[in-house]
């Protein structure tokens, strides 16, 4: 029984080791700063341009016609691992790490702002 329980425990581990989750289609985490400036430049590139490029993202609407999009990735394990009886006991880092490109389009649909923030 216990045997087993180390088995189903080193599966839960590995397959959580992967584990990460991301708003849009993850290029934008994977790409060099010269690409991501010649993919987003202020004042030229457009929703559709972005979209096309980075994917779907979160985006929150404005009265005034502007757009805030968010792209986001997290990796690290998931916080249920921490609650999973002898891996616990094991000295793993559990926190999560996030990642977040946000852009401000203009009621027109013009890229205005870029903003990139790397939790470490």
């Amino acid at each position: 029984m216990t045997r087993t329980l180390l088995h189903i425990a080193a599966t839960l581990l590995a397959l959580s080791l992967a584990a990460c989750q991301s708003v849009g289609n993850g290029h934008a985490f994977e790409q060099s700063a010269a690409e991501r400036q010649r993919t987003l430049q202020p004042g030229v590139s457009t929703r559709e341009q972005v979209q096309r490029e980075l994917g779907q993202a979160t985006v929150y609407r404005f009265a005034d016609g502007q757009e805030a999009w968010s792209y986001q990735s997290t990796s690290g394990l998931p916080k249920w691992v921490q609650f999973v009886p002898y891996l616990n006991l094991m000295p793993i880092d559990y926190a999560s790490r996030t990642s977040e490109l946000a852009l401000l389009f203009d009621a027109r649909g013009v890229l205005r702002k870029v903003e990139w923030r790397k939790q470490s």
